[in-house]
């Protein structure tokens, strides 16, 4: 998965990482790639994984700053209202995102 990722970044495009298990600590290194790849990611897609708050904390991280960025599915993970927050950090500085996905997540009743 490490590899995919690389070359993903390395050649731009798109990141598709989905239902592969990426979990939180994946999460710091799918930010570290987008913010320090040779080419720019414009879709990013994790879906059905187990990113929860933590992960999302660093997905922000990528998200800021990213300049490229135009999707990202965030659809079928563990993700709260504080994970919620943090990446809705990172998108206040973002200004090519079009199209975000949190389809099937459980916020609660206070999100």
């Amino acid at each position: 998965m490490l590899e995919e990722l690389r070359q993903a970044t390395a050649t731009g495009g798109q990141v598709v990482l989905r239902s592969r298990g990426v979990d939180d600590e994946w999460m710091q290194q799918i930010a570290e790639a987008m913010i320090k790849g040779g080419k720019e990611v414009y879709s990013v897609d994790l879906s059905s994984n187990k990113v929860s708050t933590l992960g999302c904390k660093w997905l922000a991280i990528g998200v800021w700053e990213s300049r490229h960025l135009t999707r990202l599915n965030l659809g079928n993970n563990a993700i709260d209202r504080e994970g919620l927050d943090a990446l809705s950090d990172g998108l206040c500085c973002n200004k090519t995102l079009t199209e975000l996905r949190l389809n099937s997540l459980r916020f609660g009743e206070h999100a």
